[in-house]
This record gives structure tokens, C-alpha cells and sequence, in this order.
């Protein structure tokens, strides 16, 4: 696909306005994006904001993986230590012990918390789509894992009226460690047909950075292995004409079987392994 073209870097000291910024009658909703935090708490505090975005690669594989039961608990109590109204996490190759789980039973378990695999909700008039699906490579953190040239049946899965796309695979050659960890097919479906305002992830631990092509700003929000890395936040304006509307799906029910040992797929691999991170 070649280069990826003219971008502009954006400055991330401040909140980045995107939407109808220069109307006066224009609703904010401010929305804090992170990703890649490995089990560390970023060096900056996390702001407040309405939205609390996590795009993946929340545990460390490398450090060992917990069973599900654990793991879910550590990532419902970090949420839930958060002020945000909203709180979304999509998963990332570091979820190993979400892999093969029910998506109902990771919501019941993550209570309040927005958790995405491929579909959507809406907050405030936002369509946000989340997907944690990343190319195969070398590295053995790999939930969530297929060929490159097999991803393309999840983009396609991403409804043409999204406004703010979460990935755990950034798009290929875009703050993605120099080609080496993004998808092509991803660039191209993002960028040609279903144009965000706000495509955010991780997975390349070159955050914490954003650019903006054709009206679209892309955001690595990666914190680990970067003294410099801090919460993106974004300040979008919402055009006074965009209904308020929310609709989120129905809170899940799930009774744990205490008799079924297989339910909580402990990972029998609890070994550190001295390797790259991502």
C-alpha cells in the first residue's frame, strides 16, 4: 500500500478538540484513552474524563497468566477504582486467559465495565466499536491472534456508522513500530470506507502519540517502556443536533459452575519469559 501519506502530528500535551469545536452550543464528551499498561499504573495519573478507554494489553504474558477468575477480578477492581462514567476495555495478545471464554461471562464478571469483541454500543450519540483481534508474528503472547491476511473478517464486521474505533492492532505504518505490527487491511477499510472520527489502540509500544489523516485522529495510547507515555484525553464536540442517546447492551447474568474445573482454564504456563514485551 506503500506510504501511508500525508498526516499531521498532533500535540498531546493538551486535550485534543475534535468534532464541532467551533460551535458554541456544542456538547463536550471528554474521553481518556490508554492502552498497554502491562499490569503498571501509568507514571501520570489517569485523568477524569466521561469515556475511560483501555485498547488492550492490559496483563503481562511474560509475567505469567493467572486464571480467568483472577485475572477478571484484577481488571474490575482497577475499573472500578476509576471515576469515569463510562468504561470500556477491549482485550489484547496479553488477554490470554479471556481467550475461548464466553463474552457473557466476561461482562457478568467486569460488572459496569463496557467489555467489546467485535460489536458496538452507543454513548451519547457515539457509535464506539471495539475488536482485539492482532497478525500473527514470533512473540508467544498471542490471545487473540490469526494471520494477517485472515483479519480481515473481523474489519469487516465493523459497522460503517462508527465513530470511534478501538483496536488492539494498530493500522500498518501508522505509530506501529515501523510497519512491523500493523495491518494493511485494517488501513485500508479504516481509512476508505469507515472513516472515524477517532480510531484508538495500541500493541506497538511507540505511544504515546497521535496523528490525524483526512479528519480521522488515530491514537496510540502504548504506556508501557515509555517514560515519556501519559492518558491521551480528547475533547469531543458533539453538534447540538446529535440526539443524547445511549444504549448499551443488557447487563449479563452468569452462575458459575464450582463443580466444572474447566470453566476457569487456569494457564498451566506460569513461567517468566525473558523476551520482547509486545
Amino acid at each position: 500500500m506503500g506510504d501511508f501519506g500525508d498526516v499531521t502530528e498532533i500535540d498531546v500535551g493538551e486535550p485534543i478538540k475534535i468534532g464541532c469545536f467551533t460551535n458554541s452550543k456544542s456538547r463536550v464528551l471528554r474521553l481518556v484513552h490508554i492502552s498497554d499498561t502491562h499490569l503498571q499504573t501509568p507514571e501520570t495519573p489517569i485523568p477524569d474524563g466521561d469515556v475511560l478507554v483501555h485498547s488492550g494489553g492490559f496483563f503481562n504474558f511474560y509475567k505469567g497468566v493467572g486464571s480467568f477468575l483472577e485475572e477478571v477480578s484484577i481488571l474490575e477492581k482497577f475499573f472500578a477504582s476509576q471515576p469515569h462514567k463510562y468504561k470500556i476495555f477491549v482485550a489484547g495478545n496479553h488477554e490470554q486467559s479471556f481467550v475461548g471464554q464466553p463474552i457473557e461471562r466476561i461482562r457478568a464478571r467486569l460488572g459496569s465495565v463496557i467489555y467489546l469483541q467485535d460489536n458496538s454500543v452507543m454513548i451519547e450519540g457515539l457509535t464506539f466499536h471495539g475488536s482485539p483481534w492482532t497478525g500473527k508474528r514470533k512473540s508467544t503472547a498471542a490471545a487473540f491472534v490469526t494471520p494477517f491476511p485472515e483479519l480481515g473478517k473481523y474489519w469487516v464486521m465493523i459497522p460503517k456508522e462508527t465513530d470511534v474505533l478501538i483496536t488492539h492492532c494498530p493500522p500498518h505504518r501508522v505509530l506501529d513500530d515501523n510497519g512491523i505490527m500493523g495491518c494493511p487491511l485494517l488501513r485500508e477499510i479504516v481509512v476508505k470506507e469507515i472513516r472515524p472520527m477517532l480510531h484508538l489502540f495500541g500493541h506497538s509500544h511507540q505511544g504515546t502519540r497521535v496523528i490525524e489523516k483526512q479528519g480521522i485522529f488515530m491514537s496510540n495510547g502504548a504506556q508501557y517502556g515509555n517514560e515519556s507515555a501519559h492518558p491521551l484525553v480528547f475533547d469531543i464536540h458533539l453538534s447540538p443536533d446529535l440526539p443524547n442517546k445511549t444504549k448499551l447492551y443488557k447487563p449479563s447474568i452468569w452462575k458459575e459452575d464450582t463443580t466444572d474445573s474447566s470453566q476457569d482454564d487456569t494457564n498451566e504456563n506460569k513461567k517468566s519469559f525473558n523476551c520482547n514485551l509486545i
